[in-house]
């Protein structure tokens, strides 16, 4: 037993002084940062920006209407195709100079009834509704644009035309004669005239609102006997027109021919003295095709014509409509 105690008590203190075991590797001991420094978190890859999407200036939505744009196809001529309709006795024998859209036709009536070995029928258009039957000689270059436009639905030309004394029509109002041609608008050589007239005329094919006429304008029409030589109100949106029939047919020198459009498809074909409130409608209707007006009209009674039920004579007339009583 004495011989024993003193290996164990060597073995005892051995296993007092054991170094600990490590921990494992896949847990290393945290790091300890003094409280005095403020630890930086650790960068973070940038996330990506938000795609924004840019609205390009012609992009228009339904709730998003444009103010007043002015057009790329405006072709801003002077005279508006409508006024030199409106004054085309004024324009007899002269030479004018219109940017047109150009589209083939096949309209030979009147002085070129039967002339079609002779010349190609072109429909030419401004900014407004109003067009010109236009005649094309078949020459070279007559025939080479012709085969263009047979291609295209519409070309835009720059032409010189001309209105001839000798082919000039009371019933075929608006045939001139091609006189030069070339492809594209000239803004160089011919001045700009009037801008904004296709921007409003759209604008204004837009209103919807209704006239409410009392008379409305179909029931006037068909009793338009009843109002001989008396005066009556309508709310209209107007356009200059270009017929002179029945008892206006021998009027044109003395008149503005109009067309008054109330609610529904039933117009008034009606006519205004030109005098200088007539020379004042007719320009204003040229710039501002379809603008609303209140005018007050009659039937004289040596321009009743039952054949033509739709006539009327403006006595006065006022921009916008007027609800009074």
């Amino acid at each position: 037993m004495s011989k024993l105690l003193p290996a164990l008590m060597l073995v005892l203190a051995v296993a007092c002084h054991r170094t600990p075991a490590p921990k494992p590797v896949s847990e290393p001991p945290p790091t300890v940062v003094p409280k005095t420094i403020e630890q930086s978190p650790a960068p973070q890859p940038k996330a990506p920006e938000p795609k924004v999407e840019q609205m390009q200036p012609d992009v228009v939505t339904a709730t998003q209407p444009q103010v007043n744009p002015k057009s790329a196809d405006e072709a801003e001529n002077k005279p508006p195709l409508s006024l030199l309709l409106a004054n085309r006795v004024q324009w007899l024998d002269k030479v004018v100079t219109l940017r047109v859209h150009a589209g083939s036709g096949d309209y030979f009536n009147c002085n070129y009834k039967g002339r079609e070995a002779s010349y190609r029928h072109l429909r030419l258009r401004g900014d407004g509704s109003a067009y010109l039957d236009a005649y094309l000689p078949r020459d070279p270059a007559g025939e080479r644009l012709w085969v263009r436009l047979k291609k295209k639905k519409s070309i835009k030309l720059s032409v010189k035309v001309i209105t001839r004394s000798e082919t000039f029509s009371n019933i075929c109002v608006g045939q001139v004669e091609i006189l030069d041609h070339r492809e594209g608008w000239d803004f160089d050589t011919v001045p700009r005239g009037y801008s904004g007239i296709l921007t409003r005329r759209i604008a204004n094919a837009r209103d919807t609102q209704r006239a409410k006429n009392r008379p409305e304008v179909v029931h006037f029409t068909q009793n338009r006997k009843r109002f001989i030589d008396k005066e009556v109100s309508f709310r209209v949106r107007a356009r200059l027109g270009r017929y002179f029939q029945c008892k206006y047919r021998d009027a044109e020198r003395t008149h503005f021919a109009l067309f008054l459009q109330g609610d529904g498809f039933k117009g008034l074909r009606a006519y205004h003295l030109r005098n200088e409130k007539g020379t004042e409608l007719a320009q204003l209707l040229a710039l501002d095709e379809g603008v609303r007006l209140t005018v007050k009209v009659t039937v004289p009674k040596g321009r009743f014509d039952e054949y033509c039920n739709d006539q009327v004579e403006i006595v006065s007339w006022a921009k916008g409509w007027s609800f009074a009583s």
